[in-house]
Formats: C-alpha cells, structure tokens, sequence
C-alpha cells in the first residue's frame, strides 16, 4: 500500500482535533443521523464519520460493519486529509497503489472507496466522510456534489458539538466557581456602579447576620458605617482616585455593621469590573474579630511584659541565636557598671563578657587559664555565674538559661546583702541545730536518770512478790508496783507525746494476730474487772482476718489505753470490747472497727470535742478523783492518725461512752503467716536454759535485780561495772550473751559494744543493749553500731525472757566442751553472713544511706533555695579541707589532729544530712587513738566522702 504522507502541519493539525474534544467521545445523535442518510442516498452498506489522530483513525459515526479503530497506515483516510477535494478510489483490488488493503464489510473486502476531507479551526483536516462498498463502483457528478453538501453538514454538526460541549464545560465551571465561593471563609459581594448590591455568598450573609437573599438591592454603605459622609460615591472617589484598594493594613480599624446593629473589626478589599460593557464592583470581606483580639491581647502582653521587665528588682537581658543582644532593662547597666557601648541592642554578648573578664570581675586565673574560662563562661549555662564588681564591692548572681530558637535569657540578681547575711544564718543553723541535739540529750538524760532508780524500785518489788509475805507485807508490795507502774506509765506518756510532737515515732509493719492482742490486753484487766465487781469481755467477729501486718506494740498501747480508761471510770456496770469489719472499703487492707464500750461515768457534751487535746480531762474533778496526766487519749488520737485510721466517741453523761477506732489492717501474705507458725512451732523457749551471759551493768541494784531474773530463767551471769571491763572480759572469757547497759561511767556501752565488734559478730555474740531511753532513733543507732537488740528499763522477767528467747531455740552451746564445727544451739534471727570484706570499724555504717532526702528536703524548705542553695555547694570544698587536715595527722601520727578533723567533718555532714559520712566520722573521732585501725578504711571513708559530694551536688542541682 502507498504510504500516506504525513503533513508539514502536523502538530496545528492534532492541536484542532483535540479542541474539537470529540474522540473517543460518548455517541452523538448528529452524526449517526448523517450517517444514516449518506448511506441511504448512496445505497453503500458502510459511511463513517472518521478522526484522524496521531497513529490511529477512530469513527466518530459508523453505519456498517466496519470496525471503530484502526491504524492510521492501515487506513486510505489518512490519504484524505491530504487532499482538498474528494478521494475516490474504484477498484481497491485494481489500483496497484492500495490493494493490499484488507478492511472488509460483512465478511467482503471493501472495493470501493470515497472520502471527503473535514476541516475545522484554521482550514486543518482532521476527519473524513467514508463511503464505503463491496462492489467497484463510480462516482457520479450529483453523488459528488451531494456528497460535498453532507461534508458540510458534518462540519456544521462538529461545530454545534463544540459549542454545546463548550456550554456544558461553561456550566460545570460556573458551578465549581459558585461551590468555591460558598466554600470561601471571606465574604465575596458584587455591587454595581450605584452602590447596590448585585449577589453575596453564603460567608458573606453569616458575616453580616443576615438571611440568604436578605442583602441583594440593599446598599451597600447599609454595611458599611465607616464609609462617613459621601456614602458609596464619596468612598469610590477616594479610592479610586488614589489608585489603591483599601487594603487591610491600610484600613485595620474599618468596622462594619451587622443585622442586629452590633458593629465588628473588618477588612476589606474593592475591584472594578466591566461585565456586558457595564461597570461593576466586587467587594472581598473578612471578619478579623478573633484576629483583633488575639492582636490586642498580643499587645496587651507585650506592654506588660515591658513594665514588667523595668520594674523587677534584677537585671534581665535576651541573646539572640547569633548571641547578639536583643532586650535589655535599665537596671543591668547600674548593676554590672557596663558602659553605654555595651548596653546597644546589637552588641555580642562576648564583647561584654571580655571587658568584664578583663575588669576582673570574674576573678583572677593563671594566663594558661583565661583562654578556657572564658569560653565555658560564654558556652555553659548550667550553673550559676557569680561575678564580683570591685568598684562598689557588689556581687552579682548571673543564671541563664536557654531559648527554644537558640537563643538564652540572663538574669542578674544583687546578692551583696544575702552574703552577708550568710554567716549569721550559719550560725543560727548550728544553734538551732545544737538546740535540738541538747534538747534530745536532755530527754534522753532525763528518761535515763528516772527510769534507771525505777528500774531498781520495780525490779525488787517483783523479786519480793517471789517470796513468802504476810497479807500486809503483800498489800504493800501491791502498792509499791502500782506506784511505779504508774510512774512509768507517766514516763512513758510525755516520752511518746514528745516524740509524735516531734515527728520522730517511727511506726513498724511486721506479722501479728489481731486475736493475740486484743487477747493479751484484756488479760490483765480480768482481775481488775473481777474485784470491782464489772463484766470484762471480748467479741471478735469471724469476718476479720486476724493474721495482718501492722505495728503491735502501736495497737496493744492504744487498746491499753481505751481499755484502761474505762475501767478507771466504771464503777459499775460492764466493759466490752467488740472487733467487726467494716462496711466501708479501704485500699490499704480489711478496715476493721473496734468498739470499747463501758458503762461508766461517761462524758458532758460540752466536753467531747477537747476530750482529745493534750492534758485534758472531762472536767476539773477528774484528776483529784481518778488520777492521770490527761495524754492518754491525746496519744491515742496522733497514734491512730499516724497508723492511718480514725477515732471517735459517743458518750451519755451517767451512762457511758464508746470509743470507736476504725483501722486499715494489711492482710499479711500466706508465705509470712506459714513462716511464723512454722517458727512458733519449732521454737522451744522452755529449754532455753544454762546460758553464759555477762552483764555489764553500773548500777548495783539493777545488777542484781538483772543478775536475780537471770538465775530464775537457769542462766549464769557475771557482772562487770564498766564497758572498759566487759571488752576485757569478752576478750579473755566465753559469753553466749552479752547485756549492755548503754550508760556507763569509764567506758560507755556503745563505745564498748564497737570494741567487741571489730572481733566478733553479732552472730557468735549477740548483746543485748539495756537503757533508759526511749527514742527509737537512739535503738535504731544502737542497732547499727551492732547491739542486736534494745531492752527498755525498766523490764520485767518475762520481758527478758522473751528477748534472750530471740537469740536461742535450744540447748547453749558448751564452748569448753565442743567445737564450732558441731551442730550448735545459737540461732539468731536478726543478721545474716555477708561475703562482703572487712570493713573494720566502718563495717557498721555500710546500711546507711549516702544521705538523708527527707531531712535534705525539711533543710531547703526551712531556709529557702535561695540561702540553702550557696551552703550546699560550699560544704563539699570545706569537707575536702578537713579530709587534707586529716590524712596528714594519720601520716603524722597526731591523734589530737584526726579527732579535731572528725569532730569539724561530723558538725558539717550532720547540718547537710549526710548520714554516712557522719556515722564513720563519728567512729574516727571516739576512736582517735586506734591510728592504725583508721588509716586502715581511710580510702573507705574517701570514697564515702566521695559520694557525698556527689549527692549534695545532686541536691544543689535539683533545688537551683
């Protein structure tokens, strides 16, 4: 086949076509109707309608079977569009130039061929009528002119398509743009040249407040109050005549009106149009009331932020990213003496920081050193700067901190006085300090001093009640322990008030029977009870799970109390204790309510709100009839507080009282309760006989008395008067128990239990420490320098039968007779073997904390971050001062150096909470002599030191 040509306007040619927007279109009435009549009046079996595009020819219209698509090169239309009139080809199968063309019709190979070229857009051809036929045929002169007459109705059809093609796109764009501007969150009006408006959008009416339709005719300075005088004409004139819109940075307070009369904050932007050869307006508005606001209050905050930053009573100064200065207040020039050149918004901050460096003002360094303390004073802003102006003798505290956007904020704060200041409050410090030491030692002293003679008076009275008397000899023995029991009880009631005032009553939680208590503390009552003629019971429901974990001494005091109370104001009547569970919940554990109920004396109603306050009683009549210092129930009260419970009263004057504890009791866990019962089983405190023990005890009453309890139990003992004598006797002696009194003349107890420890453990020796005192951080301290266990004087027989039952489960070992390697009967339940070294003397402080979070937080909060910020950071320089002192008396021998240096270290730590540090300085000082024993844990308390330091720096970066 002869290959059709391709146009030189090709490229125009395909641009029209595809203006024409018709191929691979949706079929078109038009054109199938054409098609249809061209075929009728040619009696052809095929016309089509044909496109001729880039590589194919595709039928617009097709009257036949012929197919819709094919190759251009395949196809004589493409020889068509070349020519400007008819192309007819009679035979196919004749004309050697196209008989290879193989398009058939109905199965037939097409013969004969005639298309007319189409043109559209600037004379291009870019489609053809076909006829087609099976059969050759000829051409006649009238089927040439009509054929020419249908080419001209397809091109009238091709461009009615477009135009309506061109409409529908109009329509579809027009409905996209109405949608976009309903969509618009800015008012869009048109207005015409007299000020009317002509259309609004939808944004447009909510502005304003109106209906849709509403504003259509109205005019337009309606909405608009600030068009002034002139109205529509006048503002036209005005803007027009300057060649400018109004604009929103031009016209920011333009307000305009909405329906309801209320006026708002707008912007708004005027443009001519000419539609139809009319002149127009249109109007873009937009409601800046949120914007406004958000401007003002922006302005608000600015203006503030200016008074604010002139009138604080420091300097304050911001940095940019590139370090150049970008605020300033007036007082960081008077503060820091800066020239006028160096307070410039503009000037880099290194340029101050090298004439205040040069000025001295951060004080002198080695040459070898300026270069690097000048760049970490312009790169670090961790900490804190301090600058000293020697001109006015001024010291200044710089704190930076950075910016989000890199830059950094400075304050400069006037510290002159507070330093100043600094010494009197160290030393207010160490009197406060030194007060509540002294007032410790004196309580201490006090409970000491009474309860120690007591101790003797009790303890004999017990030993008499063992022998034989005559009724009146036992009448005055009753007498004597009543009177001492009360004593104690007095004691034992400003010693508790004291510590709960104080804050140091430390509350335990351990395993015990609720059952077992409250058992125990109506036992002695029985006879009480029995000999007034009351009724003394007890009821405890089957609900409550009495295996719990709690402070059993706590509950035992408070139930002694109540239970005490009433049977001090019953004369008659009953006494009942009663323990149910609660209906309320409580995520601590079971709440479990106990009632003591009596039917006594009871309480006016006028009374019952102080019947808990210290030293009250229900009236004055009270204390001359039945006694008491009226603390009772203010301990109860604090102690049930602190236990996390609650305590109330109902009372009838002349008919009794209730009180009313309700407690949260843990459930103690299985494991725990399996581990006590299987304990209490194989304990057996009846066989616990024939021990060795040494009793060092001043006292020659309280020894015998001790040295008496101890025969009766089967023990032996041996008295020594001093803890001088008793390291000697442990020394040179085998003891299976050591009871040490913690006051003594020569030696003390603890200073004696120290020397003991440093050759044997609390595991071959157990020593019981015996006092006086009654402050659980005085047990506490004992316990850690190695005293297993703290007996309180005074103690009965029972009550040292049941400590010494601790230790021993079986026979004492016989240490002349067999070896430690046998199985022995020494158990002590306290302590564990460690595979730790030998600390030596330091061994007893490694439990303690580094220091104390609590006390450090009470110290800040008391003298303020400001004050106890400085102290905390300079206590670690004068603690390396005195561990330099210290380490040259060791390397020089000088006892009186070391004790000197410790006694300085201990007065330091102990202000700054430091519990560790002050424990093993404490052993150093008591120990000053033992050179060799110090030198040999020196790098233990160097390390200790260590972490102290560390720790205080913490604390001084939590608190800045």
């Amino acid at each position: 086949m002869l290959e059709a040509a391709i146009p030189d306007y090709e490229e125009q040619r395909l641009e029209a076509l595809r203006k024409l927007r018709l191929w691979k279109s949706a079929d078109d009435e038009g054109f199938d109707r054409i098609t249809r009549l061209i075929s009728k009046f040619f009696a052809a079996p095929a016309v089509q309608i044909n496109l001729v595009g880039d590589g194919y020819v595709w039928a617009k219209s097709s009257h036949g079977e012929l197919p819709r698509q094919i190759k251009r090169e395949e196809s004589l239309c493409a020889h068509t569009i070349l020519e400007d009139d008819i192309f007819c080809v009679s035979d196919i199968h004749a004309d050697a130039r196209y008989s290879d063309i193989n398009q058939t019709i109905n199965g037939e190979p097409v013969r004969f061929y005639a298309g007319v070229p189409l043109k559209v857009y600037g004379g291009f051809n870019v489609a053809t009528i076909c006829v087609m036929d099976t059969k050759p045929r000829t051409l006649q002169f009238d089927e040439y002119e009509v054929l020419w007459n249908f080419a001209g109705a397809v091109q009238q059809q091709f461009s009615l398509s477009r135009l309506e093609q061109d409409g529908k796109f109009l329509v579809s764009q027009t409905s996209r743009l109405n949608t976009l501007l309903e969509a618009l969150a800015d008012g869009i009006v048109t207005i015409d040249a007299r000020g009317r408006i002509e259309t609004v959008n939808g944004a447009a009416t909510h502005i304003f407040g109106y209906e849709q339709g509403e504003l259509e005719g109205m005019e337009f300075k309606e909405l608009m109050p600030d068009l002034g005088r002139g109205g529509w004409e006048g503002y036209l004139e005005i803007l027009l005549g300057s060649e400018k819109a109004f604009l929103p940075d031009q016209n920011y307070n333009l307000q305009g009106r909405r329906k309801n009369g209320s006026l708002f904050p707008m912007e708004l932007e005027i443009r001519e149009m000419i539609l139809d050869g009319n002149l127009s307006y249109i109007g873009i508005i937009r409601d800046i009331t949120e914007r406004k606001a958000a401007e003002d209050e922006i302005l608000q905050s600015r203006q503030i932020l200016e008074v604010t930053k002139e009138n604080v009573p420091a300097g304050i100064t911001v940095f940019g990213k590139t370090a150049r200065l970008k605020v300033i207040n007036k007082h960081v020039k008077d503060l820091l003496l800066l020239p006028d050149e160096l307070v410039t918004l503009g000037v880099k901050f290194k340029e101050i920081v090298i004439f205040m460096f040069e000025r001295g003002d951060f004080g002198k360094f080695p040459p070898d050193r300026v270069h690097d303390e000048m760049v970490k004073i312009v790169t670090d802003f961790k900490s804190p700067r301090f600058v000293h102006i020697k001109e006015v003798d001024r010291y200044i505290e710089i704190t930076s901190r950075m910016m989000p956007d890199g830059g950094f904020v400075s304050t400069y704060l006037d510290i002159t006085s507070r330093l100043k200041n600094e010494e009197k409050q160290e030393a207010l410090l160490r009197q406060a300090n030194e007060a509540n030491s002294a007032k410790t030692n004196f309580l201490s002293t006090i409970s000491h001093e009474i309860r120690t003679p007591l101790n003797g008076v009790i303890g004999v009275a017990h030993m008499l009640e063992e022998t034989v008397l005559d009724p009146k000899q036992r009448e005055m023995l009753d007498t004597i322990l009543h009177s001492g029991n009360t004593l104690l009880s007095i004691i034992n009631d400003v010693l508790d008030m004291n510590k709960i005032e104080s804050g140091s009553l430390e509350i335990e939680s351990i395993y015990c029977d609720l059952n077992e208590i409250i058992g125990s503390v109506c036992a002695p009552f029985e006879a009480q009870a029995g000999g007034k003629g009351i009724e003394l019971g007890f009821t405890i429901s089957e609900e409550i799970n009495p295996h719990i974990v709690s402070d059993p001494t706590r509950l035992r005091q408070i139930l002694m109390n109540l239970l005490g109370n009433a049977m001090k104001f019953t004369e008659s009547g009953s006494i009942h204790v009663r323990a149910t569970l609660s209906n309320e919940t409580d995520a601590r554990g079971q709440l479990v309510q106990i009632d003591v109920c009596d039917t006594g004396v009871g309480i006016a109603e006028d009374r019952l709100s102080t019947i808990f306050e210290a030293f009250s009683q229900a009236d004055n009549t009270i204390n001359r009839r039945f006694g008491g210092t009226g603390l009772g129930l203010s301990i109860v009260r604090k102690l049930v507080e602190i236990m996390g419970g609650e305590i109330s009263l109902k009372s009838t004057e002349g008919e009794g009282t209730t009180f009313t504890v309700l407690m949260p009791l843990q459930i103690a866990p299985k494991a725990e309760v399996e581990e006590e019962a299987s304990r209490l089983k194989g304990a057996d405190f009846e066989d616990t006989t024939g021990l060795k023990v040494l009793v060092a005890e001043d006292n020659h009453i309280n020894a015998m008395i001790t040295s008496s309890f101890l025969k009766t139990l089967g023990h032996t003992a041996e008295v020594v008067e001093n803890g001088e004598l008793a390291v000697e006797a442990v020394a040179n002696r085998r003891f299976d128990l050591v009871l040490m009194d913690i006051h003594m003349p020569v030696m003390d107890g603890i200073e004696a239990t120290k020397k003991i420890r440093l050759k044997q453990s609390s595991k071959i020796l157990p020593i019981l420490g015996v006092t006086a005192e009654a402050f659980a951080d005085r047990h506490a301290y004992m316990k850690e320098i190695g005293i297993n266990d703290v007996i309180t004087k005074p103690f009965t027989k029972p009550q040292l039968k049941k400590a010494i039952s601790k230790y021993f489960t079986k026979e004492p070992l016989d240490l002349d007779e067999a070896s430690p390697s046998e199985e022995q009967v020494k158990v002590p339940l306290k302590r564990n073997d460690s595979d730790a070294p030998d600390l030596g003397m330091l061994e007893v402080t490694q439990s303690l904390p580094i220091g104390s979070d609590e006390k450090m937080a009470e110290f800040v909060e008391q003298l303020g971050v400001d004050m106890a910020g400085p102290l905390i950071e300079k206590t670690p320089d004068a603690v390396k001062s005195e561990l330099n002192v210290m380490k040259q008396g060791l390397e020089d021998g000088d006892m009186a150096i070391v004790k000197r240096a410790a006694h300085t270290i201990v007065g330091v730590a102990s202000s700054m909470c430091a519990e560790r540090l002050v424990e093993q300085a404490s052993l150093f000082e008591n120990n000053a002599g033992e050179l060799d024993d110090i030198s040999a844990v020196f790098p233990i308390f160097e390390k200790t030191a260590e972490e102290t330091f560390h720790w205080w720096s913490e604390k001084s970066k939590a608190d800045g």
